[in-house]
């Protein structure tokens, strides 16, 4: 009998190592693009952990929700939400620091500024409280109407509460 090699692979030359689908070529540019993609992931890391990254803590982010909240609610006018009475809104730019910090309930070491300006920032027609003294506060910010200067507030304010 005449010998027959084992596999059909080894008559012809081909087999496991002689068939390959992958060359060194493709092996480096699907490498490439994985490092690539890699790079590009963990580059993005700081963008995408700096939002929930700050130096104020979350209760002074709270105090400055809390307090935006209380002057909206109990200064609008009851058939129009974000419409302050002209007269309420009048009476508290017109409390010391010292009455602000009783009438929100805030703790001694807490800081507190109510300022009301228009809406694109340029100009500041009221504010109550403390002299802001640091770069990193915690701010809420309303839309409101309001009369209190007048014209100035056409057609809306802003309202910027901070904490610190």
């Amino acid at each position: 009998m005449r010998d027959m090699p084992k596999y059909a692979s080894q008559q012809t030359g081909h087999g496991p190592r002689g068939d390959r689908g992958q060359t060194l070529q493709d092996y480096v540019l699907g490498i490439s693009i994985f490092i690539v993609g890699i790079f590009i992931v963990l580059s993005m890391f700081p963008g995408l952990l700096g939002p929930f990254h700050s130096d104020i803590g979350r209760d002074k982010q709270a105090t400055a929700d809390r307090v935006s909240s209380t002057i909206v609610s109990n200064l609008s006018v009851p058939e129009q939400p974000n419409h302050l009475n002209t007269t309420a809104t009048r009476n508290l730019f017109a409390l010391s620091t010292s009455d602000v910090r009783t009438r929100f309930n805030l703790s001694r070491p807490t800081q507190l500024n109510v300022t009301l300006e228009a809406l694109n920032g340029s100009a500041q027609f009221e504010t109550v409280g403390d002299g802001i003294t640091r770069n990193q506060t915690a701010i809420s910010t309303r839309i409101v109407h309001v009369n209190v200067t007048s014209g100035n507030c056409d057609p809306a304010c802003r309202m910027v509460v901070r904490t610190w």
